[in-house]
C-alpha cells in the first residue's frame, strides 16, 4: 500500500439511521478534549446539504471519520479522527486526500488549537499542527477563542483574510456563535 492509495477506503456518507453511529461516537469522544466536543446529538442534528459526516471503511471497519462542512467556496473540516490503532500509518493523509479530491479547486479550512506550553496537551498540540503540515495545511494569522478555547486556522489552498473567514465562520455555523479574535 501507498500512501496514495486511496481506492482501499469507502468514504461513507453516515445518516442518522446508520448501526455504525455508536462506534464512530466512541472514537469521537476518545479522539477530542471534552472541551472542543459539541454533544454528539447536536453534531448529527447539524447535518445537512453541505455539513456531513463521513466515515472511513476499509473491509467494513471502521479507520476514522469526518464531519465536514462542504460551501460553495470552501470546505472546513470540523472534526477528523482516526482510531487508535491506525494512528501513524498515513490514514490520516490519506482521509485528507479523499477530501480534497472531492473538491480539488475548493480551499480546505480548519482550526487547530493553538500550541499552550503550559498545557498538558501540548506535545499532542504539535503532533496535530505537524500532521496538518505534513498533508499540506499552512497556518494563518487568524486566531480565536472559540468557547474558551484557543484556536489558529489552517488552510490548505487559496489563503483566506480574516474578513473572508469572518464570513466563513458564519456561513459555517449559520448562527451567532460565541467567538473573539485573538490579535
Amino acid at each position: 500500500m501507498t500512501a496514495c492509495d486511496t481506492n482501499i477506503f469507502t468514504m461513507s456518507n453516515i445518516n442518522g439511521n446508520d448501526p455504525r453511529l455508536k462506534e464512530i461516537h466512541t472514537l469521537y469522544r476518545q479522539a477530542f478534549p471534552a472541551d472542543e466536543r459539541i454533544p454528539f446529538r447536536i453534531l448529527l442534528s447539524m447535518r445537512n446539504a453541505q455539513r456531513h459526516l463521513y466515515a472511513f471503511y476499509r473491509e467494513d471497519i471502521l479507520y476514522g471519520f469526518v464531519f465536514l462542512y462542504h460551501g460553495e467556496s470552501f470546505m472546513f473540516i470540523h472534526y477528523l479522527a482516526v482510531c487508535e490503532p491506525y494512528r501513524g500509518h498515513g490514514y490520516g493523509s490519506m482521509f485528507l486526500q479523499m477530501i480534497r479530491s472531492a473538491d480539488p479547486d475548493l480551499p480546505v479550512l480548519l482550526e487547530v488549537e493553538t500550541p499552550d506550553t503550559s498545557s498538558a496537551m501540548h506535545e499532542q498540540q504539535l503532533r496535530r499542527l505537524s500532521f496538518y503540515r505534513h498533508s499540506g495545511f499552512v497556518l494563518t494569522d487568524i486566531r480565536y477563542l472559540f468557547y474558551g478555547v484557543d484556536y489558529t486556522l489552517m488552510v490548505c489552498g487559496d489563503p483566506v483574510t480574516r474578513e473572508e473567514y469572518d464570513r466563513h465562520f458564519h456561513e459555517i455555523w449559520n448562527r451567532a456563535i460565541h467567538m473573539r479574535y485573538l490579535d
